[in-house]
């Protein structure tokens, strides 16, 4: 008798179905972990644009004393920290 032929597709909903009966919880944490990882690397971009763009704001105030008004500005001292 010849076994039948899966597209990858229905292997793979085949797969994923065996794995959610035999370990559902793992499954969940290792898919949590991996959104988690995913993040990342995206909050990261998005903290370091805030950073330039405050920074930039700042500057083109002309201000007499930029350093000490930069490190003043919560906005700056919260994406760093």
């Amino acid at each position: 008798m010849k076994p039948k032929e899966l597209t990858p597709f229905e292997a793979l909903r085949r797969s994923v179905r065996m794995v959610i009966q035999a370990a559902p919880a793992e499954l969940r944490n290792i898919a949590l972990l991996n959104l988690l990882t995913g993040i990342g690397p995206s909050v990261s971009l998005f903290l370091g644009k805030i950073v330039i763009d405050e920074a930039s704001r700042l500057t083109d105030q002309g201000v007499a004393a930029p350093i000490q008004t930069l490190l003043a500005n919560q906005t700056l001292l919260w994406c760093v920290a």
